[in-house]
């Protein structure tokens, strides 16, 4: 009898007190996740307790954005509703293209990891027309082109699922940064902020680097889910600390920011107090506990440009 190489077999064991080593019937060997040569009850059955295991997931790491009361799941919730089912993204070969005004355009293949083949893809592209993105490095962009399209591939595959976790289909990363949506973003500050009824308040000239014990205190749980922005500043302070759990840290204060940001990644420890009187750029997670603001950085680079 002729057989796909590729499809994985079991042989059932003999009930007969071991006198046989096999029956010899053959079946289909159960893949990780899969939901292919199912009864369709079955296929939702499959999907709804995968579903549920994702959502557990997503909530205890935090993997999604909170988009205009919304959940949007980023591209690491994607990425594990893959592996949930077999599936790994690649970078399809040569489909990383820059054009000349510097917008990035990435492809991937979604590949079937049990024998290497490709079984969906998307593409997608990181523009020099968004405001957040035509000031950031190269790089930048190319990850981000590469991420939107993996977010995408696994979108166009397995967008139902997702639903069925109760989020919404579309990848946090495609979200545009306009219409009030705060990812993605740059935030206002407070100082450009106007409160209705109220004179404007004359933004201070610059931020005291001593602050009270209390306020370096960072979260240890936040009571409302985090939102995410992207701020520029001059570096004018670089505390070191230690969180109520013991956690060493670092307190980042920019130029024109009342709010400090925290550091808690230790390999970014030595590269930070190079920045003193520098210019970077900060991508962080807003979160509330208390009644307190706190700021967790979660990326940060270099503004060379505007390095005093």
């Amino acid at each position: 009898m002729n057989r796909n190489p590729s499809e994985a077999i079991e042989v059932l064991p003999s009930d007969t007190n071991g006198s046989e080593a096999a029956t010899g019937q053959i079946i289909p060997a159960r893949r990780f996740g899969a939901l292919d040569n199912l009864e369709p009850e079955e296929v939702t059955k499959r999907a709804v307790a995968i579903a549920k295991n994702l959502a557990d997931i997503i909530e205890k790491c935090q993997l999604y954005s909170r988009i205009q009361g919304k959940k949007y799941v980023r591209v690491e919730g994607w990425e594990t509703l893959g592996a949930m089912l077999g599936e790994s993204a690649m970078e399809r070969p040569g489909s990383v293209k820059r054009w000349a005004d510097g917008t990035y355009i990435a492809a991937v293949d979604i590949i079937r990891n049990r024998d290497g083949k490709i079984v969906g893809g998307a593409s997608h592209m990181c523009g020099m027309d968004e405001p957040l993105w035509a000031a950031r490095s190269l790089y930048a962009r190319r990850s981000m082109a590469l991420t939107r399209a993996t977010g995408k591939a696994f979108r166009i595959r397995h967008a139902w699922i997702i639903a069925l976790a109760g989020y919404e289909t579309t990848p946090a990363e495609e979200m545009p940064s306009d219409g009030g949506v705060q990812s993605f973003t740059e935030p206002k500050r407070a100082s450009e902020t106007k409160s209705k009824g109220k004179p404007p308040q004359e933004k201070p000239k610059e931020i005291a680097k001593d602050k009270p014990a209390e306020s370096a205190k960072p979260p240890e749980k936040a009571e409302s889910a985090p939102s995410i922005g992207t701020i520029q500043g001059l570096v004018t302070a670089i505390e070191e600390g230690t969180s109520t759990r013991g956690d060493l840290f670092l307190r980042i204060r920019l130029k024109g920011e009342e709010l400090p940001f925290f550091v808690f990644d230790k390999d970014q420890f030595e590269n930070l107090r190079a920045m003193k009187d520098k210019a970077i750029a900060i991508d962080y997670h807003e979160s509330v506990k208390a009644g307190k603001t706190y700021r967790e950085v979660k990326d940060w680079w270099m503004e060379e440009s505007k390095t005093p």
